[in-house]
């Protein structure tokens, strides 16, 4: 076992949860132990995700409209959901571009940390009035669908199969 107590389980918080490599592929901080860490997709499908990520990248640093909502969304996140929140918008984009790129894991005993990592990810946000106008935005949908799309294909494929 490559962990101190392999009777236990090893998170602490969602983030945890997702993978034992998430916060450190965030942080692009170095594994020490990649053979514990759920594998990346085929590079065709991380071009396809890095791809949407820009798009949505794109759509709001294109938009003083939208980049008001951002601010205001993640300034606004209630008290009891900032431990659960990314940060701000570009900790957002790149918690969504590691978490896409991986299927969620299955974690017997885990009840309070079961969900949907995209929506993990958004929740915090769309508990403030700005971030449900911002996700409610057209572009902002459009992109999140393409997104989210993305991540069904991921699921849908050998490289989530085989893990």
């Amino acid at each position: 076992c490559p962990v101190e107590d392999c009777d236990h389980h090893h998170f602490t918080t969602w983030w945890d949860v997702v993978s034992p490599c998430f916060k450190k592929r965030v942080e692009n901080q170095t594994i020490d132990n990649p053979e514990l860490c759920i594998a990346e997709p085929n590079p065709t499908m991380q071009t396809k995700i890095d791809d949407s990520i820009q798009a949505l990248n794109t759509t709001v640093y294109d938009s003083e409209e939208l980049l008001d909502l951002v601010d205001k969304m993640y300034q606004n996140v209630p008290t009891d959901y900032v431990e659960y929140c990314p940060g701000d918008f570009d900790a957002m984009i790149t918690y969504l571009k590691v978490v896409v790129m991986i299927p969620p894991p299955f974690l017997i005993d885990a009840a309070n940390y079961i969900g949907v990592p995209i929506t993990t990810v958004v929740l915090c946000f769309l508990h403030t009035q700005e971030g449900r106008k911002f996700f409610a935005n057209p572009k902002v949908n459009e992109n999140m669908r393409t997104l989210v799309n993305c991540y069904a294909e991921v699921l849908n494929s050998p490289d989530s199969k085989s893990y």
